[in-house]
């Protein structure tokens, strides 16, 4: 069973990892949450999202390159925990200032980059988020099964 090894891949990898979240069977739910997160609260740029491996800690991480942001979220997450770490990282998305950018450069203590990351700014976009979620996007789901049902 060619390929089976992960040859060139380093070790075993299961080939679903490979399809974007948003893709994979059960997670219909997130390729919802997503686009709506893109329609009713977009970020300052562009957000993309992608899938890795993160560390037994690390659910999510955002991270803002010239012109888009790259939200990676760890690939073992399931629907839920996935949609629960993209509302995590596009409320860093929308709560970016040109102090993370310096935190991001190293320039910074950790214990300062958490104070200011996850800081008033942060809060304020997390909970719009969430209220979004809840308010426009699971009404939303649940009115398209509703309807895919007749």
């Amino acid at each position: 069973m060619a390929g089976i090894s992960g040859a060139g891949l380093g070790g075993y990898e299961n080939p679903r990892w490979r399809i974007p979240l948003a893709k994979r069977p059960g997670y219909e739910f997130f390729g919802h949450a997503l686009g709506g997160l893109r329609e009713h609260l977009p970020a300052p740029y562009p957000v993309i999202v992608r899938t890795g491996r993160l560390g037994d800690a690390i659910d999510g991480q955002c991270v803002r390159r010239a012109r888009r942001f790259v939200v990676m979220l760890d690939r073992k997450l399931s629907c839920d925990q996935a949609v629960e770490a993209l509302i995590h990282e596009w409320a860093h998305a929308r709560a970016w200032n040109h102090r993370l950018d310096r935190a991001a450069a190293g320039k910074m203590a950790l214990e300062d980059f958490e104070a200011i990351a996850h800081g008033g700014e942060f809060g304020v976009a997390y909970a719009e988020c969430w209220r979004t979620l809840v308010t426009r996007i699971v009404p939303g789901w649940m009115a398209s099964l509703g309807s895919s049902k007749h």
